[in-house]
């Protein structure tokens, strides 16, 4: 007959009688370990019966619609930032660019004065000319610049900057408004208004000259007009000559060409009104 007989290790006994292996209370809680370490908890389906569960459509639903707001969100974020980086300038091309406005606005206050000043010079200093002032009345006064720039070094951002502060003259709107009675001539001034992309100059006149404008229905007090500026440089150094030996004034023969241009249709204007007046 098979006697027990047992092996204690530790404490714990491990084996029972000779005829097979004895299961105790600590193999139990060792399985049972096992088992709990082989189970993979998901927090986002624990707690879930699958077999109650026929409309998956209506059970994602909600989520989905979390999930594309979360989108959404990101989507202007990103946009958002995109746009502060395309607004975003580099320091040199930002300060280049300030340079060349602040050149365009000197410049132009200067052409602005110089003309100003010649048109007071004509209303004011000279005998009132009925031609004249008829000319101001319909097409306007024709203004001419002359530069001796050459095309070489740094006159080249002169000339540039002369170039495009003449232009600029076409959009002013001069304004003769007459002077009150006694006005002397030192008072007579001119105003400026309006703002630098629509500018207007007002322009004092003494009665002498306001009473040969020609009448208008309904009679006004001012009669506004625009100027034709033109502008033709050549040069007359040795830099000059330099330049056109390495042909680098094709800029400056095309802006003569221009505004020859503008004086021959300017030109054809005056001759049609000459016509009309005979």
């Amino acid at each position: 007959t098979s006697q027990p007989t047992s092996v204690t290790v530790s404490g714990v006994v491990v084996g029972g009688r000779t005829g097979g292996p004895k299961r105790t209370n600590s193999d139990d809680a060792i399985n049972k370990a096992v088992d709990c370490a082989n189970v993979v908890r998901n927090k986002f389906t624990e707690g879930l019966d699958f077999s109650t569960i026929t409309d998956w459509t209506t059970e994602l639903r909600p989520s989905m619609r979390k999930l594309r707001q979360a989108m959404d969100g990101l989507l202007k974020t990103a946009r958002l930032t995109h746009s502060v980086f395309r607004v975003q300038e580099d320091r040199r091309t930002a300060q280049k660019a300030c340079n060349v406005r602040y050149r365009r606005h000197v410049c132009f206050s200067q052409a602005l004065t110089a003309l100003v000043t010649a048109l007071m010079a004509k209303l004011w200093c000279q005998k009132p000319d009925p031609v004249f002032l008829l000319v101001l009345t319909t097409i306007g006064p024709l203004v001419s610049f002359e530069g001796l720039l050459s095309y070489y070094g740094d006159e080249v951002d002169m000339w540039g900057d002369m170039v495009v502060a003449v232009e600029d003259l076409q959009t002013v709107g001069f304004t003769m408004a007459r002077c009150p009675p006694n006005t002397r001539q030192e008072q007579a001034v001119p105003k400026v208004t309006g703002s630098r992309s629509s500018l207007g100059v007002v322009l004092p006149v003494p009665d002498s000259v306001h009473s040969l404008l020609p009448l208008s229905s309904p009679p006004v007090n001012s009669v506004t007009f625009h100027v034709t500026p033109v502008f033709f440089n050549i040069g007359i150094n040795e830099m000059a000559t330099l330049a056109e030996s390495l042909g680098a004034t094709k800029p400056q023969e095309r802006s003569n060409v221009d505004n020859f241009d503008r004086l021959n249709r300017y030109y054809h204007r005056f001759r049609k009104l000459n016509r009309s007046e005979e």
